[in-house]
């Protein structure tokens, strides 16, 4: 097996690159590259070794010796033997070394030495596949560790060298265990039945050493194909497929935030597929298996990919436009929700709507709820910039869209609205102290600047509404304005169902705020059949004449249940004794199902795929949402000191709360029967504040009104809540 290094390796292990680096330099490295290649003198000696026994911090061979390395045991633990390796390239490249600083001759000193590291980084590289070649059917193999790197004590060489008969190769340890020749390495590796062939050869991931010529970064060519385009990812073997996309812009839907759990960022791969993972099997069907399809968070790089990334747009509520054509100046309107952003192109002097696009939040490849994005930014050091880089870049897109499709050539000014998480990340605020207690904004004001101190490309100045609390931002703010709960002396509530579940209650004196979190299970998440609002999405369902049935959104094939489906399939359920007042699904029930997995669940329809199917698992999930919201409202009215009879109307924003059957609401408990007839689907106040907000300076003072006299309710540190809560959890 032999080793070879280049001339463009040695002048950047010099500090060079092949624009700075002379004629002069470049011409005396392709002589040292040839010197090298020359006299090197490439051999190994290996052992595959039986393991006896690993403790959190050591692995013991069969024969005692210990090798002392954390990461090696953790990586090792469900191995059965090791492979011990010993990589030199002689004798005559040392002595080459020595040679030229012993004549004060520094640049080629430093070349040489230079040449041997990658020559003997190369050579265990390549080592690394006979390696590879040699293992028994069925047996996988780690990454390599090498001791003086990371936490593996450089003292572990002499167990290797113990058990290695190394005197054929000509090589020894000093009583400091450096390795002579020097231009060698030992490598450990863990091999085993139960573990899959490592991505990489070395254990590099955790080293600071970038720069370091033994690292593990080879490349190779993704190609993506993603809504009508093609793009190329150059990437190192072993790095996370999801990543990749949304370093490189491709937005996915990943409401599990990479956990596996979801199913909802599946594509289809060709040519090299990836191995299906464990979460593959249970997310995707057989035939998906079978036709190439893997959830992406599951791949990791170990060859070139190709894949295709299929995407539809999800039902978003927005208002319609105006279709005024009589417009001179031009002003934006943004509400930023966790799931969908709407953007309006208005006019900037009556605030008629003149155009709207919206899609979903491209930050749903962070996670699908805010928790799982201020863990990302936590967890991430470069978590807060790719979140922020993810809104404006979607914002400042959006509104090139608009401008191009209106033949606009100046924006006046643009106003967002959003929850506190999102204006947060908008303007570059750290998330992490909303992560706990005591829920901590970095300010809730109103803040007007720039664009371009937010990076949008823009020249005019955007202005964030002031927002409630940690958890109640500025859409319920206008959204409490656009629906007047402050008007007159009786109460009306306002509940916004999206990703989180807001309320707010208000009369001419007061208004009271609260946030529960209830949403992710009415937009269908954490539901097994669970989808987002996209053609395909089961929206109702109902029993009638003898039969059940369903309708779907765009009137596609059935493919998964969106979040208004989820509230009829529970009513439905109930009304026909599937599901008790417990919230348990009875398994003597007609039409109820059992296997050990998936324990008791009703089937929905026959999807393209799979069955479409509502376990009691999904029930118990609704039930803890319908409970948060409905105990939230209670505790609001006890904080009032009112009753429900004092209630003038119930407002429902958002998406959910526009599409949901009211009456399926009321039967399972969403929301009170007391209030039926007194409920009013507003769509989306949010969007519509900020419009208002944009161009309106009387809705402006009414806003900063309705936050001087607001009262923010931590529902976490109510006792009241917590009595409510479990009152609430009965059907």
């Amino acid at each position: 097996m032999n080793a070879k290094i280049n001339t463009n390796d040695i002048i950047m292990a010099i500090g060079y690159d092949n624009t700075s680096a002379n004629e002069a330099i470049l011409s005396q490295a392709k002589t040292i590259a040839d010197i090298a290649n020359k006299i090197a003198e490439p051999n190994y000696s290996y052992k595959i070794v039986k393991i006896k026994k690993i403790t959190d911090n050591n692995v013991i061979l069969e024969n005692n010796d210990v090798l002392s390395c954390k990461s090696l045991a953790t990586a090792t633990k469900n191995c059965t033997h090791l492979l011990l390796a010993v990589m030199t390239v002689g004798h005559k490249i040392d002595n080459a070394i020595k040679e030229a600083f012993s004549s004060d001759d520094y640049i080629n000193g430093m070349m040489l030495d230079a040449a041997g590291t990658g020559l003997v980084a190369n050579y265990s590289k390549n080592m690394w596949h006979e390696f590879i070649k040699i293992l028994d059917d069925g047996m996988g193999i780690t990454e390599g560790f090498s001791p003086g790197s990371q936490d593996f004590d450089l003292e572990n060489q002499k167990v290797i060298f113990n058990n290695l008969n190394l005197k054929s190769i000509d090589l020894k340890l000093s009583d400091s265990f450096l390795m002579i020749p020097a231009k060698s390495v030992s490598v450990v590796y863990g091999i085993g039945k139960e573990i899959d062939v490592s991505c990489v050869s070395r254990s590099c991931k955790n080293c600071s050493r970038k720069d370091c010529m033994m690292r593990d970064n080879r490349e190779v060519e993704i190609k993506v194909y993603h809504s009508g385009t093609q793009t190329t990812i150059k990437s190192p073997i072993g790095e996370k497929l999801v990543d990749l996309l949304k370093d490189n812009k491709i937005y996915i839907d990943l409401p599990c935030n990479g956990r596996g759990t979801c199913g909802s960022c599946d594509a289809k791969f060709v040519k090299l597929i990836p191995k299906a993972t464990e979460n593959d099997i249970t997310q995707l069907s057989k035939k998906q298996i079978e036709d190439g399809y893997r959830l992406t968070c599951q791949v990791k790089v170990a060859h070139p990919l190709e894949l295709f990334i299929e995407h539809e747009e999800m039902q978003i509520l927005s208002d319609e436009k105006s279709g005024d054509t009589e417009v001179y100046k031009h002003a934006i309107a943004v509400d930023i929700g966790t799931t969908t952003i709407v953007c309006h192109l208005i006019d900037a002097d009556d605030g008629n709507i003149i155009d709207t696009v919206a899609s979903t939040n491209n930050q749903r490849s962070f996670g699908a709820d805010v928790a799982s994005r201020i863990l990302h930014e936590m967890s991430d050091e470069n978590g807060k910039e790719q979140l922020n880089q993810s809104i404006v870049g979607q914002l400042s897109e959006m509104i090139k869209t608009l401008k191009a499709k209106n033949d606009v050539s100046k924006i006046e000014n643009i106003t967002a609205v959003g929850n506190t998480i999102m204006t947060h990340i908008l303007l570059g605020h750290e998330t992490k102290g909303l992560g706990a207690a005591p829920y901590t904004p970095v300010s809730l004001e109103r803040v007007t600047l720039p664009c371009s101190d937010l990076s949008i490309d823009e020249d005019c100045d955007i202005t964030v509404i002031e927002g409630l609390a940690s958890y109640v931002g500025s859409d319920v703010l206008v959204g409490a304005a656009v629906c007047d709960l402050m008007k007159d002396d009786e109460y009306s509530i306002l509940i916004d169902l999206g990703t989180n579940g807001e309320i707010a209650l208000g009369n001419s004196e007061k208004l009271f705020s609260c946030a529960t979190a209830a949403g992710p299970a009415f937009e269908a998440v954490n539901v097994h059949s669970g989808m987002s609002g996209l053609p395909g999405a089961v929206s109702e369902f109902s029993y009638a004449n003898g039969k059940y049935s369903y309708k779907t959104i765009s009137n596609k094939p059935p493919l998964g249940i969106c979040g208004s489906g989820v509230l009829d399939i529970t009513a439905t359920l109930l009304r026909q004794g599937i599901v008790d007042l417990t919230g348990r699904m009875l398994r003597d029930a007609e039409g109820v199902l059992f296997d050990e997995n998936l324990k008791e669940h009703f089937k929905i329809a026959e999807g393209l795929n799979e069955d479409i199917i509502f376990t009691a698992k999904d029930v118990r999930e609704i039930q803890l949402a319908k409970a948060a919201v409905a105990a939230g409202v209670d505790t609001l009215l006890e904080t009032a000191g009112i009753t429900y009879d004092d209630v003038k109307h119930l407002y429902l924003a958002g998406g959910f709360g526009n599409y949901m059957n009211i009456d399926s609401a009321l039967l399972i408990g969403l929301i009170s029967k007391k209030l039926k007839g007194r409920i009013i689907a507003s769509g989306n106040t949010a969007a519509r504040g900020a419009v208002l907000a944009t161009y309106d300076k009387t809705f402006l003072e009414k806003i900063t009104s309705y936050a001087n006299k607001s009262e923010y309710i931590e529902l976490s540190l109510s006792m009241a809540f917590q009595n409510y809560f479990v009152d609430q959890m009965g059907f």
